[in-house]
């Protein structure tokens, strides 16, 4: 198999070199083709890090002054050369970028790849990869979950664990850490370099010829006048020299530079080994070498104390750096025999998962990887039909039908599926358990809200609600962007996302479009936006459409292309009412063309709107208490299943603006209608103010996010059991009005009530049902 190491490769780091050379090794000896997979650190987290990294002539001064100046020439000429020492070194491996898709499996590991101390490398949580991903003694570090969810990657980091091919730990920490965020109990394993025969590193290097007392620490470390001098004077009464292998301490005797193989060579010769780092211990450890540990709280606690615990020489750690420490447990001798036996026993179970995961992959990865596919992978949260995995799929192996239930559902080529996961990466059906999981996911309570309205009146009585849309898209056309949103297909009978380039277009988008879309277009928004940097993309549609569209393009790293724009949904009714309300329709207009339709048409009122159907002969409106399509839409029973779980569309977007009608008591006296628009991220904050400042929308009044959302279903469906019935007869009857006469026989007494009440009330004219709607709003406050 040809296999890709996803890990630190391009660390000024012994021990994550040395990992590295250890993984690769071991897999070229059971028989495997090995790259090295490359890829760009994110620093998101840490802007000195980012600033360190950026390669750019404008930061000489910075290191300049931060390691000329503040560390010294010493220890820049050393760090200099480590770098060289380490390019020569690592241009002996072949390396091909994470996202190659020529590989047959990818070990993610080891080291502590799960850490974010300075970003968040989407990657090695198996985003983006087109191999399956097996982790192998991968860590967190110092991460923990409070720390996730205060950076905002928790839910990402946990739904690309939860879908990785085969899991294990390094320690303890991130045993417990994939435990509690995946509930997948995964093997603890050793860190390569333990899996492989150490003898296989030794080189020659060139000897020191004095005694000498090995030190192995980061640069940053070690540095308390305190510690240096407890150590030199250890040093001293024993007739030892100090040398720094691999790192550059000013005040120890020697400063060696060396790749990852002559570092570990070094070991073997010195009289004592005191470091503070896991790969450190590690190759002390494997050289039998009398050594003292010192674990450093705030830096490595986690994996240190779990190695130690696992050769069982925790009474080799140092409590505190201090000479009687040092000549105590200096002083004492290690049983390696017992060591050994504790570290081959875990190697020998570490390198058995390894060679099962492996071996798995390779003689089962068509059948049990189907577990793994975003169709077929189960989840509480039905599939939804947003057509991000479509969009997506490199093998156009993902297609969208009818269901027999009337909506659009993913159906998978298994013959074309390479099983490259991207699929699961960008459905957002996984990413809804997050919402009910955390308390700290920012919505739309946090977010800037305005009540807006176009100053065009005839925009303003062509769309739904305040014409913000209408203007938005305009906008988007003279700012470069190609538009993408619903636009009803008079020939089909279906509404379906389409690409707008002029303007005289978008009044095709104009009105809400009550039904589920066909999102096949959406392929190829993201084949254009990969196509060419200069390809953006203003994008509206339903919550759960915007979010798998976002981590699409966030898995393309082509999100900087987009401005996404999600509505307030209600949820979509199956196409069987539709059929079945063209159906009546037709029968009182007559067999002609449809020319236009409009779903919510003021024809008395914002509040009061009906539906609108223009055909070449007459044109037929239908009432919102009268028709069987809106009655049976607003009774909630025949909605998508994924609709009736669906968290996305409550107070979460990850868009850049929410927007939708201003329901409530503030505007329930206003006719022409108000348009809600929550600012979710600073770019549609820009845009919103943008348009104003142009004279396009206006304020129409005060805005509050909290008594706007009063007025939207926050809370979720009832009936959800009725609901499950109600469609399981419709899945099996072509006829919906048996799906509709069971659940109204079925529903809630003070439900049927209502529904009669309803249509007692359309005995009442328009104009005066209104009067009476906003009464009763005005005394009971909904």
């Amino acid at each position: 198999m040809k296999i890709g190491i996803l890990t630190h490769y391009n660390v000024n780091n012994q021990g994550a070199q040395l990992q590295m050379y250890a993984m690769s090794h071991w897999l070229e000896d059971h028989g495997h083709e090995v790259v090295i997979l490359t890829y760009q650190k994110n620093f998101d987290f840490d802007k000195l890090e980012a600033q360190k990294n950026s390669g750019s002539f404008l930061n000489f001064p910075y290191y300049v002054k931060n390691y000329l100046f503040d560390r010294g020439i010493g220890l820049t000429l050393f760090n200099t050369r480590k770098v060289l020492t380490h390019k020569r070194a690592f241009k002996r491996f072949d390396t091909e970028p994470y996202d190659t898709d020529d590989l047959d499996a990818i070990i993610i590991g080891s080291d502590e790849v799960f850490s974010i101390d300075v970003g968040c490398n989407k990657m090695m949580y198996g985003y983006g990869l087109k191999a399956p991903a097996i982790a192998y003694a991968p860590a967190f570090g110092r991460a923990t979950e409070e720390e996730l969810k205060k950076h905002e990657v928790y839910s990402l980091i946990r739904q690309g664990l939860s879908h990785m091919y085969r899991l294990s730990a390094r320690d303890t920490h991130t045993q417990d850490m994939i435990r509690s965020m995946t509930g997948r109990e995964v093997p603890l394993v050793c860190d390569p370099v333990l899996l492989y025969d150490g003898s296989s590193f030794i080189v020659p290097v060139k000897p020191i010829r004095k005694k000498y007392m090995l030190i192995y620490s980061y640069d940053r470390n070690m540095v308390d006048p305190g510690e240096i001098k407890a150590i030199k004077t250890y040093a001293q009464k024993h007739g030892l020299i100090t040398v720094s292998l691999g790192t550059y301490h000013k005040w120890c005797d020697k400063n060696v530079v060396c790749n990852a193989e002559e570092w570990y060579s070094f070991f073997s010769n010195a009289e004592c080994v005191l470091t503070d780092t896991f790969h450190g211990s590690i190759v002390a450890i494997k050289n039998h070498c009398k050594a003292a540990f010192f674990i450093r709280e705030n830096i490595n606690a986690f994996k240190m104390k779990s190695l130690l615990e696992l050769a069982g020489l925790e009474t080799h750690r140092l409590a505190e750096m201090s000479l009687q420490n040092l000549e105590r447990v200096l002083a004492q001798t290690i049983n390696y025999k017992e060591v050994d036996y504790r570290i081959n026993r875990i190697a020998r179970s570490s390198e058995e998962y390894l060679l099962n995961a492996i071996e798995d992959l390779k003689k089962r990865r068509d059948t049990e990887l189907e577990e793994y596919n975003n169709i077929e992978c189960p989840s509480k949260y039905p599939c939804s039909g947003c057509g991000a995995c479509n969009a997506i799929c490199p093998q156009e192996a993902i297609d969208f039908q009818l269901n027999n239930k009337g909506f659009f559902e993913a159906t998978i080529n298994e013959d074309i599926c390479i099983n490259c996961g991207k699929c699961i990466q960008a459905c957002p059906r996984y990413e809804q358990e997050k919402l009910t999981e955390q308390n700290n996911v920012p919505n739309l309570y946090d977010y800037p809200v305005y009540a807006l309205q176009s100053n065009d009146k005839s925009v303003v009585q062509r769309c739904s609600s305040g014409g913000f849309a209408h203007e938005a898209s305009l906008w988007a056309l003279d700012h470069g962007y190609k538009v993408v949103g619903a636009v009803y297909n008079y020939k089909k009978n279906k509404v379906e996302h389409r690409i707008i380039t002029e303007k005289k277009d978008v009044t095709k988008l104009d009105g809400s479009k009550y039904l589920q879309s066909d999102t096949k277009v959406f392929k190829e928004v993201i084949k254009g936006a990969r196509r060419s940097k200069y390809n953006r993309y203003f994008i509206i549609g339903t919550p759960c459409q915007i979010s798998g569209l976002v981590k699409a393009a966030d898995s393309e790293k082509i999100r900087n292309q987009f401005f996404f724009v999600d509505i307030f949904c209600h949820g979509v009714p199956s196409y069987k009412l539709w059929e079945e309300e063209l159906s009546r329709i037709k029968k009182k207009v007559g067999h002609s063309e449809f020319t236009d339709v409009q779903f919510r048409f003021k024809k008395d009122d914002w509040h009061n709107y009906c539906l609108r159907i223009d055909t070449n002969r007459k044109t037929f409106y239908g009432s919102r208490e009268k028709e069987l399509f809106y009655q049976v839409y607003f009774e909630n029973i025949l909605l998508n299943d994924s609709c009736i779980k669906c968290e996305m569309r409550k107070e979460y977007t990850i868009s850049d603006l929410r927007i939708g009608d201003y329901w409530g008591k503030r505007y329930q006296d206003r006719s022409d209608g108000v348009s809600a628009v929550y600012a979710c991220t600073n770019h549609g904050n820009k845009l919103v103010k943008e348009l104003l400042s142009e004279n396009r929308i206006c304020r129409v009044g005060p805005a509050d996010a909290k008594d706007m959302l009063k007025f939207q279903n926050m809370e979720g469906y009832h009936q959800v059991k009725l609901h499950d019935k109600a469609m399981n007869i419709l899945s099996e009857d072509d006829n919906i009005m048996n799906a509709i006469s069971y659940y109204r026989r079925k529903m809630p007494r003070k439900q049927q009530l209502k529904l009669a009440l309803l249509k007692i009330s359309t005995l009442i004219p328009g104009k005066y049902r209104i009067k009476i709607k906003n009464s009763i709003k005005s005394i009971f406050g909904k």
